[in-house]
């Protein structure tokens, strides 16, 4: 009897872990984009990894990250495998996802070396330049159509950090890209006196987590939305991105 009550207890606490496992929501995260997202299968590392993960907290809902590289992820998303964030809004995505509300602003830059000369009024003063950019990133719809429509020479690497290296070698005119990322970038290589930010933004947007339409998680989203609002509200969420910038 006391075998078989032992063998119970076991049993209900390998249902209970297993359950618990099970329930928690698969999120989708990117490498090679550091500040904001970078790791392995089994860690998530950067802005946005800790910010969803303090929502989903806020939420009480726990979570499960998995990181691969960009199009991977995407992939995986867009097969409704799991959530995926945080993305721009663009209106192939919106056809594919369900949006939450905003979770951080992401504007976007052209850097070039500091000693160009370099206008940008309208992606007509681009055409004749080569612009370095992330293989399947999105920079919003109109950078977006203006390459659809040839009206840009775009050079595609697999992350920043190669771009960043090929402005600096000449093989690129320019590159696009978040300007938290090429602050930091900047900052720890020590090249302020190199490279310049152009005053304009190529884009200027908000990005967000997202769930395939298929997987119906409105109601997730919907507490995703209420939970990110009460820590806006309540100083958290600022405070949480000061102290990432502080480390970095």
């Amino acid at each position: 009897m006391k075998k078989l009550f032992t063998r119970v207890i076991i049993l209900l606490l390998f249902i209970t872990i297993h359950s618990t496992a099970d329930d928690k929501i698969k999120v989708y995260g990117y490498s090679d984009y550091l500040p904001f997202m970078d790791g392995n299968k089994n860690e998530a590392k950067g802005l946005y990894s800790i910010l969803i993960k303090k929502i989903f907290n806020q939420a009480n809902i726990g979570i499960k990250f998995e990181i691969y590289n960009w199009q991977r992820a995407l992939y995986l998303a867009k097969r409704s495998q799991g959530g995926f964030g945080l993305i721009y809004k663009s209106n192939k995505r919106l056809e594919i996802f369900d949006f939450s509300d905003p979770v951080y602003p992401e504007n976007m830059y052209i850097y070039t070396l500091n000693d160009k000369k370099f206008k940008f009024d309208s992606f007509k003063d681009l055409k004749g330049k080569t612009i370095g950019i992330v293989k399947g990133y999105s920079y919003g719809d109109k950078f977006n159509s203006a390459v659809e429509n040839k009206e840009i020479k775009t050079n595609s690497a697999k992350n920043d950090d190669v771009n960043f290296k090929r402005l600096l070698r000449g093989k690129i005119d320019c590159l696009v890209t978040s300007e938290l990322l090429a602050s930091i970038y900047i900052k720890k290589n020590n090249l302020n006196g190199k490279i310049k930010k152009i005053k304009k933004a190529v884009e200027s947007g908000e990005v967000y987590f997202v769930f395939n339409k298929n997987m119906k998680k409105q109601k997730i989203l919907k507490k995703f939305n209420t939970a990110l609002s009460k820590l806006k509200e309540n100083g958290q969420f600022q405070e949480t991105i000061e102290n990432f910038i502080s480390k970095n």
